[in-house]
């Protein structure tokens, strides 16, 4: 507990077991003009503060905020300015092992609640995020449970990447990007169908999505016929790169598969090292739908030509990325669920990769949207996708990115 004494100094004391609070209280050193606020992040115990200037020693003007620590030795570190300045109580909260959030007051008479943050407690220079409210006094702020497990690598295949959604899975994921960075040459020298006969040579990544409706308790969708799954591809045939939407066996007025080339690699089946590709999912404002599928390439920071034919997506052809695909009007809808598969060419065949140097990632994968995301469970086995590329775990807690490894053992 910490709490200001009548002369504006600040004190912690603690509660230990059987009830028996410490005593005396430990002098912090630092003096607040409104009540501090502590918060656990990690192993450490924060204090924040309003500084009083007129006791401090003018190392701070007055309502400014302040940071510090206690050391393992019981003594507290110097104060470390958030660099924002409240009108009342700072309220503090912890999130993940390291990231800490501050709400308060804005210092000024419109009231206007604010929120600073960092990822690192040392270094405050993220500005402040104002949340649309006002209050006559200091926010109090804390983080509801939120149901997520703790996850590890799957025990083998491209089918057992895990589900990602939202952190508050109430919404719908809004403005997806999955980018892909070659760490090495990403080589593909054997596909096989599910019975593990030769097939079509090539591989790609699957990007499967679940409308609202296709989970449990989270809508109306799907309509009449749509699948559980919507699919966005990247594939590669022999030199050839395409991108590709798929939306399952379609009762609708649009085809269920389409494609289009976008450029020619330098070797067949292979994504070079240094490669980056990435595919987004634009969603409506207003409705969340996903209207179009993006992707953008890279040869190491070069962004890539086009080599496709001329398409009525395309103002002119070549061009630089990105690139675009509307989503069907019959087929468009909110999204709750991402998981990224590698597989082979066609669905449900198995793409075999060289292994490169096994001690090294084959490829890095980094999920981003407009909210904080979340890993849902554990792997989900519904697809048929399946290669020897093996997915990294991904984090614990709610992050935004998520960045995942891929290799082959």
């Amino acid at each position: 507990m910490a709490f200001v004494t009548p002369d504006n100094a600040i004190y912690v004391c603690s509660l230990a077991a059987g009830g028996a609070w410490s005593s005396p209280p430990t002098l912090t050193y630092q003096f607040g003009r409104f009540s501090p606020s502590l918060a656990v992040s990690g192993e450490t115990l924060y204090l924040v503060f309003a500084a009083d200037n007129s006791i401090s020693g003018g190392y701070a003007a007055n309502n400014d905020l302040y940071l510090c620590s206690l050391n393992a030795n019981g003594s507290w570190s110097a104060a470390i300015p958030v660099n924002q300045s409240t009108s009342a109580a700072p309220s503090a909260v912890a999130f993940g092992s390291s990231g800490l959030t501050v709400g308060f007051t804005a210092n000024d008479p419109g009231g206007q609640v604010l929120f600073a943050f960092t990822e690192n407690p040392s270094v405050w220079d993220s500005g402040d995020v104002y949340i649309q409210q006002q209050s006559l006094a200091g926010p109090g702020v804390t983080i509801a449970p939120i149901a997520y497990n703790p996850v590890s690598p799957g025990p083998s295949a491209g089918n057992n990447n895990y589900l990602i959604t939202n952190y508050d899975i109430s919404y719908s994921l809004e403005n997806v990007t999955v980018t892909l960075v070659a760490v090495q040459d990403l080589v593909n020298t054997n596909t096989n169908d599910s019975n593990g006969k030769p097939a079509t040579t090539g591989f790609g990544f699957q990007l499967n999505c679940q409308p609202p409706g296709t989970v449990p308790g989270t809508g109306p969708y799907p309509p009449a016929g749509q699948p559980v799954w919507e699919q966005y591809l990247i594939q590669v045939q022999g030199q050839q790169f395409s991108m590709g939407l798929d939306y399952g066996p379609s009762e609708g007025t649009v085809p269920d598969e389409q494609y289009q080339n976008l450029f020619l690699l330098p070797t067949a089946n292979t994504i070079p090292q240094g490669y980056k590709i990435s595919m987004k999912l634009e969603t409506d404002p207003a409705t969340n739908n996903v209207i179009r599928f993006w992707v953008n390439a890279w040869d190491n920071g070069n962004p890539i030509m086009s080599t496709a034919p001329s398409s009525t997506d395309y103002s002119q052809n070549p061009k630089l990325g990105p690139w675009f695909m509307t989503a069907p009007t019959d087929w468009q809808a909110p999204i709750v669920n991402i998981q990224l598969n590698a597989c082979g060419y066609i669905g449900g065949e198995y793409a075999f990769f060289e292994a490169g140097v096994q001690s090294f990632p084959l490829v890095t994968f980094s999920y981003q949207s407009d909210r904080l995301l979340m890993v849902q469970g554990a792997t989900n086995t519904e697809t048929a996708e399946n290669s020897n590329l093996t997915f990294g775990p991904l984090a614990e807690y709610p992050t935004n990115p998520i960045v995942q490894v891929g290799y082959v053992s």
